[in-house]
């Protein structure tokens, strides 16, 4: 004759299996935020990567300029701090330079006089060839073209860009990291060796997850001129 599970063994299979789901949620929830965080991390690890790779490229060609065309004069010494082709400046939380971008002998691009006349810059789109890098309110900002602000410059006008007071002009600066996702906590540069390897230092967090911090550091070779 068949029996019926009585009700105490009922409820004893019905609580082990409840102990089970629980147990099983609970699993699953810290596979799932491993996997979140796990996620975040390499989301923060890529952009702050990315961005130093863009900064060293840039930094690599600090000073370059192209072979003149014809009897083209260049401008690249208007913007020198000083007679040593100065094409860096390191401030705090701030790195400044210059380069040929345009590959055409100038700072900025020839007009149709050339890059200079005496000692002024006759250049146009001068902002294009100046770039700037600074930690501003726990982001990292990127110094936007400013070819009027340049264009026609001479003496020590042309010199202040690469001035460390240009760092905390007002104005004209980009975040380079959306401030609701990354949260930049460190920016630096300096000397490896003087006047040729130059590093660069990243450090930054996510929002959503403010302990998980990644740190990246490139060493950077200047391969143009003398730098300060």
């Amino acid at each position: 004759m068949y029996k019926g599970q009585s009700l105490l063994g009922l409820m004893i299979a019905l609580s082990l299996s409840v102990l089970l789901l629980l147990a099983m949620s609970h699993f699953y929830s810290r596979i799932l935020g491993a996997q979140q965080q796990w996620s975040a991390r390499l989301e923060l690890q890529s952009e702050l990567q990315r961005t130093i790779r863009l900064i060293a490229k840039e930094l690599r060609r600090s000073g370059f300029r192209a072979a003149p065309k014809n009897t083209l004069k260049s401008n690249l010494a208007l913007f020198n701090l000083d007679e040593r082709q100065n094409y860096v400046t390191l401030a705090d939380n701030c790195l400044l330079f210059f380069y040929d971008r345009q590959q055409d002998g100038c700072v900025g691009s020839p007009s149709l006089e050339g890059c200079v006349r005496g000692k002024r810059n006759i250049a146009k789109n001068t902002g294009e060839d100046l770039i700037g890098y600074r930690l501003e309110n726990k982001n990292l900002q990127l110094k936007t073209r400013l070819e009027s602000d340049w264009d026609s410059c001479s003496g020590d006008r042309c010199r202040d860009f690469l001035d460390s007071k240009s760092c905390s002009s007002a104005g004209r600066w980009n975040n380079l990291f959306d401030p609701k996702k990354i949260e930049i906590n460190h920016f630096s540069s300096h000397w490896v060796i003087e006047n040729h390897l130059l590093e660069i230092r990243l450090k930054g967090s996510l929002r959503s997850h403010p302990k998980l911090v990644y740190e990246s550091a490139v060493v950077v070779p200047l391969l143009n001129g003398d730098a300060p």
